[in-house]
């Protein structure tokens, strides 16, 4: 039964092609594809990917924010602010917080769940390379 459908659709395709002429290509085909291709990577190096905070920002912003908390930590603050005493008694988690038991770990499941991270960082690394080289980006 199939070997018959599939007799009756390849006469079909068959008697399909003859009654279609197929085009002509023109003889600058070629060039014209070939052009077409060089144009869209000249277009895709033009529209490379630029992330909008350089990183000379994210290190002055780094230094910054490391600067503050040191500070911070030395000086102190000697100031008491009235919204921070009603935030806090908004906010008593204490109690939520005596509940929560965090499982015992041995180091076997510690080290089992450290170099799980270490290889999902390291894939995403080599997967990056990868996209980025198959891209051009690179």
């Amino acid at each position: 039964m199939q070997a018959s459908d599939d007799k009756s659709w390849e006469q079909f395709i068959d008697k399909v092609m003859q009654e279609a002429q197929p085009e002509h290509v023109s003889n600058d085909f070629t060039e014209k594809v070939l052009a077409t291709l060089e144009s869209q990577q000249v277009t895709s190096a033009v529209t490379r990917y630029k992330s909008p905070i350089s990183r000379l920002t994210w290190l002055v912003l780094g230094i910054v924010f490391a600067a503050v908390i040191i500070w911070s930590t030395i000086a102190g603050t000697s100031t008491q602010w009235d919204w921070t005493s009603n935030l806090v008694s908004y906010m008593d988690v204490s109690a939520v917080l005596e509940r929560v038991t965090l499982p015992s770990l041995e180091y076997s499941s510690l080290y089992s769940i450290g170099f799980f991270a270490l290889f999902v960082l390291l894939q995403l690394m080599f997967m990056k390379r990868f996209f980025d080289r198959r891209l051009g980006l690179e």
